[in-house]
């Protein structure tokens, strides 16, 4: 007998062929694991069978695709194995389908609440002239002889018809929504105020590093920890939303419905490790040094910008006109503040360091 396991999306049976010397013999015996096979047959009962106690018998069989051996996986292969490989390994194992069925799941309840809502779904273009969003890797790919860069955010597509006057100041700003805590929070809902205050915290990561600044373009491996620790920015993101800003340097930010416009005001009492005040002359030095001298994607980011104006020491303003870019003042509110004191040595730390 030549026994056999085929399956589809419907789930696996066995089949079972009785040797006889014959052509579909041969042609079972050339079969390698993970072939592609179309097989006809018949269905018949066999309660010795473990797969539901049924079996298929083939009256003929055809290789469709033939799988080479040995396969690049095998059950004793490690995860980043099975990633190099994760069409294969998900048809192999059952196991690691279950965190897609999950994701289409839930992708097909959004979508049925968004339908019954009125909601219209879009598909927005997946290729952009320029990187839109800072911070994030780029991926560069040639179009017609011109860069092009896979799409990270779809944001100017869906908000086209937007546009707008300046609003009043708020301390927070959302890309999607509205910032979940009240203008008068006194803290963000995971810390506790009434936490011990003083001592010593020691932080560990793993790796090594060359380099402790983290907007040096020639460093192999920065120092971790040192974003929000050591540098700071206009305005600190909420671990408890999804993309929301609240005040940190900047006491409020002030914006239109199309973004196109974006003011900071600075809190008075912020100011650097050495006591100096942060002023609005620090935030353009910082935003000009960063554009000029900072990673590809701040400089990509950056070069969105139309004008910056610092009307008095608290104030900054940017001028966001044709960026099409409704993520830019959030962009501009994670810019970490420098010193302008330290213009030199500032300018050869992240050129040379």
């Amino acid at each position: 007998m030549w026994p056999s396991i085929v399956r589809d999306h419907t789930g696996a049976v066995q089949v079972t062929h009785r040797r006889d010397g014959s052509s579909l013999e041969e042609t079972l015996e050339g079969l390698s694991v993970e072939s592609a096979v179309r097989v006809t047959g018949r269905v018949v009962a066999n309660p010795v069978v473990t797969l539901g106690g049924i079996e298929l018998i083939p009256d003929e069989v055809t290789v469709e695709s033939h799988a080479e051996a040995p396969l690049p996986i095998d059950a004793n292969t490690g995860p980043e194995g099975r990633l190099d490989w994760r069409s294969l390994d998900v048809r192999r194992r059952p196991a690691a389908r279950l965190v897609f069925e999950v994701q289409t799941t839930v992708e097909q309840a959004m979508r049925a609440f968004a339908y019954s809502q009125g909601c219209t779904e879009m598909h927005t273009p997946k290729l952009m002239g320029t990187a839109s969003e800072s911070g994030a890797e780029v991926f560069e790919v040639g179009y017609f002889g011109r860069p092009a860069y896979l799409a990270q955010s779809p944001q100017f597509y869906k908000q086209t018809a937007i546009a707008g006057g300046i609003g009043p100041p708020a301390g927070a700003i959302a890309m999607h929504g509205e910032p979940a805590l009240a203008p008068d929070f006194d803290h963000l809902p995971y810390v506790n105020p009434q936490a011990p205050k003083g001592g010593a915290l020691n932080l560990a990561y793993l790796g090594a590093f060359d380099s402790l600044n983290p907007y040096n373009v020639k460093a192999l491996s920065t120092a971790q920890g040192l974003i929000g620790n050591v540098y700071q920015s206009l305005m600190t993101r909420s671990a408890d939303e999804p993309f929301t800003l609240y005040g940190l340097i900047a006491k409020s930010i002030e914006t239109n419905a199309a973004r196109d416009k974006v003011v900071f005001h600075l809190d008075p009492a912020a100011h650097f490790s050495d006591g100096s005040p942060i002023t609005s002359a620090d935030v353009v030095f910082t935003f000009n040094l960063l554009k000029a001298k900072g990673r590809p994607q701040q400089r990509a980011a950056f070069s969105l910008v139309k004008g910056i104006d610092a009307p008095d020491d608290w104030t900054v303003a940017y001028d966001l006109s044709g960026s099409n870019d409704r993520e830019l003042p959030l962009t501009l509110a994670i810019m970490p503040v420098l010193s302008r004191a330290h213009i030199d040595a500032l300018g050869r730390f992240i050129s040379d360091n």
